[in-house]
């Protein structure tokens, strides 16, 4: 995996899941976007053109992920996280997670699924 500031990393051992998600835009650009959970952080790549990705951020969580889908209008800044116990949306532009559902007593895995453009399931495996 290429980092900011051209540092590598190996994606073999560390990659624990990823989400992508591309479209075309009014003017037919195609873009694409890649998110990688790597341990308590996302990396995000961002291709507007063919070859490398012309953006790559890498933002820090609280925990591992485990579950993540791109979503909302556009959804191309949305990334929706699920952790043990808690649910956020992460603003990849502002680089910062809003909490939407925290539930109470027993830690279960979350998971999710984007079923169309406007309508996600969330659910928790017991």
């Amino acid at each position: 995996l290429h980092l900011p500031g051209g540092r590598r990393r190996s994606a073999s051992t560390r990659v624990t899941l990823f989400a992508l998600h591309q479209s075309t835009d009014e003017n037919e650009q195609d873009s694409a976007q890649l998110a990688v959970a790597c341990r308590k952080k996302i990396i995000i790549y961002h291709w507007l053109k063919p070859g490398l990705p012309q953006e790559v951020k890498e933002i820090s969580q609280y925990d591992v992920p485990k579950a993540m889908v791109f979503f909302g209008l556009g959804y191309s800044n949305n990334l929706f996280l699920a952790f043990k116990g808690k649910y956020c949306q992460l603003d990849i532009m502002k680089e910062r997670n809003k909490e939407l559902i925290c539930t109470t007593g027993k830690q279960l895995e979350g998971t999710m699924l984007r079923l169309d453009a406007d309508t996600m399931a969330i659910s928790k495996d017991e």
